[in-house]
């Protein structure tokens, strides 16, 4: 079983899942958001220390939950590799070339610098937004009609809250504000810009395996 938040808007659910991602239960579809596949071993190629990314890792999570969730589209909300071509991209094509039954797509962002012949694969569509029913998907902030929402990735939203002793935890967290919804980033070590509570708008961190509405 995987655990959700549900969020809706008008009538097309959407729900938040732990794993920093987005399933729409009605058409089959997951979310992604800003992978940024590939960043880690291009900065350690650069000589930065940082400890290596298991690609595989995430890639056993998504393909437990596509067979799980009985997936059918998977969007993926720009910066899914970081940026020069490395090894990490050949993993990436061989999780394409497995769910060849799958249909991606790639709403664009700023870190898809490939060449565009490296985007050229049989069930990967490259577009600028993606809409289901009222919802528009796309990387960035676009301009949408009021009766939509616009869903996007590119900020790595986060919350940092307080705990006992004056602790903080800063913790990944799905951000709704003015018609837009922003998600969180799947890559590891990409950071997190800290939003703060107010009454424009609405929260929600994931804590572990759960996901809550937060409202101090």
């Amino acid at each position: 079983m995987v655990n959700f938040f549900e969020w809706k808007h008008n009538h097309t659910k959407l729900h938040f899942l732990p794993q920093k991602l987005v399933h729409l239960p009605d058409h089959q579809t997951l979310v992604i958001a800003d992978w940024h596949l590939g960043k880690i071993t291009h900065f350690r190629k650069n000589g930065a220390f940082l400890p290596p990314v298991n690609n595989l890792k995430q890639i056993h999570e998504i393909q437990g939950l596509i067979a799980q969730l009985q997936i059918k589209t998977v969007i993926l909300l720009g910066d899914v590799f970081h940026s020069k071509l490395n090894s990490d991209w050949f993993d990436f094509i061989e999780f394409l070339q497995i769910n060849h039954h799958i249909q991606f797509i790639l709403t664009k962002g700023n870190h898809d610098i490939l060449p565009k012949a490296f985007y050229q694969i049989e069930n990967l569509e490259v577009v600028k937004s993606y809409p289901i029913d009222e919802v528009i998907f796309s990387h960035e902030k676009i301009k949408i009609a009021p009766h939509q929402v616009n869903v996007i990735g590119h900020h790595h939203p986060g919350i940092s809250i307080r705990g006992r002793a004056r602790q903080h935890f800063k913790l990944p967290c799905f951000y709704f504000e003015n018609q837009t919804l922003i998600i969180p980033a799947y890559g590891e070590h990409t950071g997190l810009f800290l939003y703060q509570k107010t009454e424009e708008n609405r929260i929600y961190p994931i804590f572990g395996d759960e996901i809550i509405e937060y409202n101090p």
